[in-house]
């Protein structure tokens, strides 16, 4: 399953190579910005691996391919990466390019995907609640207002990474996700070059979420996401999409701003009344947990 397939975790992808005669496997890969990146695992038998050298953190590690049920025929498969108390350090994903990540399909499309789906949704403007919806579109986003609906481009920053920032009505706009909605900050120049402290510091425009009646970040109940996506949230925006999957279960909180947080939003009367007592994750959602775990754990770091 790993031979000559190519896989990432949001921020670095591998392509794996074939298998010697011991069936230690080796791979190669890189970020955006730089290669060299090499996994280097040794075949310990029954589907497992020992990671004995890496670029990054994870040497030492257990790596084994582990799968997510979807229905009764369908699986996800990932690269799981654990420590020495079993405990899942990263995760990777496949690629929809097997073998060139420069491909439509490969890390470059996964770059402008994640980064769609991390500004993606319903929102309403402060200002005016005029309503805007932002759905990915290919390597852009499509922006709804007013009934018309344009094409915006992601725009690319520093070593080619993709960010989000957009292009809307002839001006440049950075997003930012936060626990309420969304902000749009104005800049001018060239996106490679951006002070993003900078432009933090302006007021922008800002959109709550418009998720009455729909949860926020419902996508996280259909795919699997990689540690790489929710890096781009906050720490504080991490844990209200987390506690968000609970509470699409009925899950009754203790803590006083996740009460106030879900008890103004109608979905969760409806998670409460028809979830008693509360169900469990899907697999796809337990998944994503994890990932968003991990993701928590590299912004306290």
């Amino acid at each position: 399953m790993l031979e000559k397939t190519a896989w990432h975790n949001g921020n670095t992808f591998y392509i794996f190579g074939t298998e010697d005669a011991e069936h230690n496997i080796k791979a190669e890969g890189g970020s955006f910005h730089e290669g060299g990146f090499k996994l280097n695992l040794k075949y310990l038998g029954d589907g497992r691996y020992r990671q004995i050298e890496q670029y990054t953190e994870t040497e030492n590690a257990t790596v084994t391919v582990e799968q997510v049920p979807v229905s009764e025929t369908v699986s996800y498969s990932y690269i799981a990466f654990r420590n020495a108390g079993g405990e899942m350090i990263d995760a990777l994903l496949p690629l929809g390019s097997k073998s060139d990540p420069d491909s439509p399909s490969g890390f470059a499309a996964q770059g402008y995907a994640e980064v769609a789906g991390y500004i993606s949704g319903s929102y309403i403007r402060e200002s005016d609640n005029a309503l805007l919806v932002i759905r990915p579109n290919g390597t852009g986003v499509d922006l709804t207002m007013d009934g018309e609906t344009v094409f915006s481009q992601l725009h690319e920053g520093m070593f080619e990474e993709i960010i989000p920032a957009f292009d809307y009505n002839g001006k440049h706009y950075l997003a930012e996700v936060t626990e309420n909605g969304i902000i749009f900050r104005e800049f001018s120049g060239a996106s490679e070059e951006l002070d993003y402290e900078q432009i933090r510091k302006q007021p922008g425009i800002r959109y709550r979420s418009n998720d009455n009646t729909e949860p926020r970040f419902a996508y996280l109940s259909s795919s699997l996401y990689s540690p790489g996506f929710f890096l781009q949230f906050s720490p504080e925006v991490l844990k209200l999409i987390r506690n968000g999957l609970y509470a699409r279960h009925g899950h009754v909180f203790q803590n006083r701003k996740l009460i106030e947080y879900f008890n103004s939003r109608d979905w969760y009367g409806v998670a409460l009344s028809t979830n008693r007592p509360e169900t469990p994750l899907t697999p796809v959602e337990s998944f994503n947990v994890k990932m968003i775990q991990i993701a928590e754990r590299h912004l306290k770091d």
